[in-house]
């Protein structure tokens, strides 16, 4: 284990309508928090917390910790205020923000940790932490195995790609099926673009469509696409007692499409970070990473280009060539310790007692 960091929190800053900050979590019976008994990675983090963490008074500690996430369109008030008694003893405050936005954070003395972050704007406060979700494994009893290699490289996705699906309008139908038809298509999309004519403002969608329409169009590798008409299957937009099958039927056919793949297309979404990413690692899977300007979590401490198919941005046209030449050159022995490397990787780095076990690295 590393450095035991000095922390101060105190309840005073704490807003009960707000999400509590997962940090705090073995300190949840003093906030009158309860996490989900059921989340195993997070009560991992609540059993182990105390460890990483020591309270102390706000004069002793390393750092202040928020017992509040930064919210986007709210004021903060509570930040702000640990902020200005933290700068007053000449201490940072710890601040997390968990969202698709990047709005910076305008408080001179903050240390932020963010899901989403870009690389040509990131300013030196600034650093990515993962999205945090309950582990798959919860979801799936059967043991968990790493892949043979066979000769024709897997690629999986199972997910959303538009929302052409939602709309009930005729025009707007034939539009969006006609926008959806130009994304698939780079060049003309780009052709589109350079007359100011934006075919749509979801990055992450225009991204996501065109690089399952690449791997479609190619015999360089194998696909094992499961398409949604809806997000999560459509899972919200039925009845409340019918959420829950449905929820935990379209959460193992994920797991499944995932572990019967070799590499996972991991696009951006609506931020520049994906949770197919994280899920894809904690499964044992590699994620095949296309690369938007990320920064993405302990990079100065993870050589991450040893461990995903990474992709830049403008090489995504020949994403699925990429993807059959790297499959081509990887051992059937290094194939089964990079996908046990994926799994290892997310539990010690990047699940929630990864994450928190390792922050001392930026803070002591």
């Amino acid at each position: 284990m590393g450095q035991k960091l000095k922390i101060y929190t105190d309840k005073r800053y704490y807003t009960p309508e707000k999400v509590f900050n997962w940090i705090l979590q073995p300190w949840e019976k003093e906030f009158g928090v309860s996490h989900p008994t059921e989340d195993s990675e997070l009560a991992r983090y609540t059993r182990n917390g105390q460890e990483y963490f020591e309270r102390t008074s706000l004069e002793d500690c390393d750092i202040a910790v928020s017992p509040c996430q930064w919210i986007e369109d709210h004021t903060n008030e509570d930040i702000f205020e640990l902020a200005q008694a933290a700068k007053a003893c000449g201490k940072k405050v710890l601040v997390f923000y968990f969202s698709d936005s990047e709005d910076k954070v305008p408080i001179d003395n903050a240390i932020v940790f963010r899901t989403s972050l870009s690389r040509s704007t990131r300013t030196a406060n600034e650093f990515a932490m993962p999205a945090f979700f309950r582990k798959p494994e919860d979801f799936w009893s059967k043991d968990w195995e790493a892949r043979k290699k066979e000769p024709k490289a897997t690629v999986g996705f199972c997910g959303n790609v538009d929302n052409r699906a939602h709309e009930t309008n005729p025009l707007k139908a034939c539009l969006k099926n006609l926008g959806y038809s130009i994304m698939k298509r780079p060049k003309l999309m780009c052709a589109f673009e350079s007359f100011g004519i934006s075919i749509t403002k979801h990055k992450g969608r225009k991204l996501r469509t065109q690089l399952l329409h690449a791997f479609e169009k190619s015999n360089a590798v194998q696909t094992n696409f499961l398409v949604r008409e809806f997000f999560n299957n459509g899972v919200g937009r039925l009845s409340p007692e019918k959420q829950a099958d449905a929820a935990l039927k379209a959460k193992q056919e994920y797991i499944a499409n995932t572990l019967g793949s070799d590499y996972i297309l991991t696009p951006r979404g609506g931020g520049n970070f994906s949770y197919r990413f994280y899920e894809t690692l904690s499964l044992g899977r590699i994620p095949l990473f296309l690369n938007t300007d990320c920064v993405l979590p302990f990079e100065e401490f993870i050589n991450w280009k040893d461990t995903l198919l990474w992709v830049e941005e403008d090489e995504l046209a020949n994403a699925p060539d990429i993807a059959a030449k790297v499959h081509q050159q990887t051992s059937e022995e290094g194939f089964i310790k990079k996908q046990e490397a994926c799994k290892t990787l997310w539990k010690e780095w990047l699940s929630y007692d990864g994450f928190y076990k390792n922050l001392w690295r930026y803070l002591a």
